[in-house]
């Protein structure tokens, strides 16, 4: 996001790029921009927003080949919010953009910058829009939902092919463990 938002868009508009001068304090690799939920201050209660990728054609994979999106990111969530990851399939016969799908586990609680991988091979050759949602809930029934907090920020998004490969040491570190 060092250019600003080129051509992604949040709906309903919790999402902001910039600076954060909450939450992290600093985009994942000290660079001046990434995404958050909100960048100076805790999200409000009831928030539902996407942070939405612009369309992206994604290879077809040989044998023996994956593709993933990967992310770092940075969160603190209140008891009763969390965000997903999601996807949307272009229709080509229907020409139009179908509601999105949920493809991750929750991202709740709280982490430090982390890197994220979500699986996109089932979706090789296809045209697709990426979106991060968050969702926030107001609500003293069932349980007190009540509190907010600084929320999710995204940096440095790749979307790689790779064949997946084991090794059972790390001398070379944590590589992608």
């Amino acid at each position: 996001f060092e250019s600003g938002c080129d051509e992604w868009s949040a709906d309903t508009g919790s999402w902001q790029v910039g600076t954060p001068t909450a939450g992290p304090s600093e985009c994942h690799d000290g660079s001046a921009q990434c995404a958050g939920t909100v960048l100076d201050g805790d999200y409000g209660g009831n928030t539902d927003s996407r942070l939405i990728s612009p369309s992206i054609g994604l290879s077809d994979v040989a044998v023996g080949e994956e593709i993933h999106l990967r992310f770092w990111q940075w969160f603190s969530y209140s008891s009763c919010d969390q965000g997903y990851v999601q996807i949307s399939v272009y229709d080509d016969i229907a020409a139009t953009w179908p509601e999105f799908v949920t493809i991750s586990d929750s991202i709740e609680n709280t982490s430090p910058w982390s890197l994220m991988d979500v699986d996109l091979t089932e979706y090789a050759g296809k045209v697709v829009k990426l979106a991060f949602y968050h969702t926030a809930t107001t609500s003293t029934y069932p349980t007190n939902c009540s509190a907010s907090s600084t929320g999710w920020y995204i940096d440095d998004i790749q979307i790689i092919k790779k064949a997946p490969a084991f090794t059972g040491d790390f001398e070379s570190g944590w590589d992608e463990w």
